[in-house]
């Protein structure tokens, strides 16, 4: 077996570059990383000071988006004041932290048009923020967006970051959406999420190409097609 030739340092570099972003990152695993790393957590909430200042005028007191997430609460009213904001914020802890704020059923249409454009734009290196978009999209799909969706699935460049985007194919109620996922049991990256979105369906259609997966390298994959059959089959 090949050994990788990555050293410890290189990997929490990366971990650190997709929290924090690639210059914080170098400053945080300076000799005196101690103090950087708290310097670079300072500077992540310093960023968010002005959106949480705007939160509070909007009504909402909190001292941060993970305290609204998990307040229970229907923030309808706080939706715009994230939304206007998502585009400043320059590191990606802080983005995802907005994404997921976001990335809840009341958040309507234009958050969904927002992560679409957001979803386009952003790197492959960017990963773990596009699939947390991904996510956020899967939350809020809807039928007027499926032409949307379709260009999202069937772009490869996207890769694995494609998953949740292919599972909310499975909450629009059409021939063309059903189509798609049967498509997408060819693209090895997405096929096991196509599996749920489909089975979620009941689609008879698929059960022929979903049976193929029994016999899938990655176990998950085989677990989920035979899921997807019972449901096909007996409505479980």
């Amino acid at each position: 077996m090949k050994r990788s030739s990555e050293t410890s340092k290189d990997i929490a570099k990366k971990m650190l570059e997709k929290l924090v972003g690639p210059e914080l990152a170098v400053q945080a695993l300076d000799p005196g990383r101690e103090a950087s790393v708290r310097a670079a957590a300072a500077a992540a909430r310093e960023e968010m000071v002005p959106l949480i200042r705007d939160l509070a005028r909007s009504g909402w007191k909190v001292e941060s988006l993970d305290d609204l997430r998990r307040s229970g609460l229907q923030y309808d009213s706080a939706i715009p004041v994230i939304l206007k904001w998502l585009p400043r914020l320059r590191l990606p802890t802080n983005k995802e932290s907005a994404v997921r704020t976001l990335s809840v059923p009341w958040a309507g249409e234009e958050t969904l048009a927002t992560f679409v454009s957001l979803f386009r734009e952003l790197l492959p290196e960017e990963s773990l923020l596009k699939w947390a978009v991904g996510n956020g999209i899967e939350v809020l799909a809807c039928d007027r967006f499926f032409a949307d969706l379709a260009s999202l699935v069937t772009d490869r460049s996207h890769g694995r970051a494609r998953e949740m985007v292919v599972l909310a194919l499975g909450k629009i109620k059409s021939d063309s959406a059903e189509r798609l996922l049967i498509e997408m049991l060819d693209d090895d990256d997405v096929c096991g999420h196509a599996v749920i979105a489909l089975g979620k369906l009941r689609s008879r259609a698929a059960e022929g190409k979903i049976r193929t997966l029994l016999n899938h390298p990655r176990a998950w994959i085989r677990r989920e097609a035979r899921k997807a059959i019972d449901r096909i089959q007996y409505g479980r």
